[in-house]
């Protein structure tokens, strides 16, 4: 994962975040779904374990996420797609028209 998040969307102390991570197959968009708690020395730690009472809220973050990572996923495959035909030596407006007809 790199290290900062492409999107964070946050809900008192649970936040959904969007990750590019670089693959052998290229780069893929995942999410991590994480609370935020404060421990009784004052620490700040981040759990991945949530009450049922949080679950409607992690509903809702992961909604908010799941178009945003989809959208960089078929943007990135987009890419990677024609990056191929490129190195191929293929003309972009030529396969178009091949999978038009």
């Amino acid at each position: 994962m790199s290290n900062q998040p492409v999107r964070t969307f946050k809900a008192g102390s649970i936040s959904a975040k969007v990750w590019e991570n670089q693959t052998k197959f290229g780069v893929r968009y995942t999410t991590t779904v994480a609370k935020t708690y404060k421990t009784t020395d004052g620490q700040f730690k981040t759990s991945d374990s949530f009450d049922a009472a949080d679950l409607p809220v992690v509903e809702k973050l992961v909604a908010q996420a799941f178009p945003v990572a989809q959208a960089l996923n078929e943007e990135a495959q987009l890419l990677k797609a024609e990056e191929s035909m490129a190195d191929a030596g293929i003309d972009e407006d030529v396969a178009a028209v091949s999978t038009e007809e």
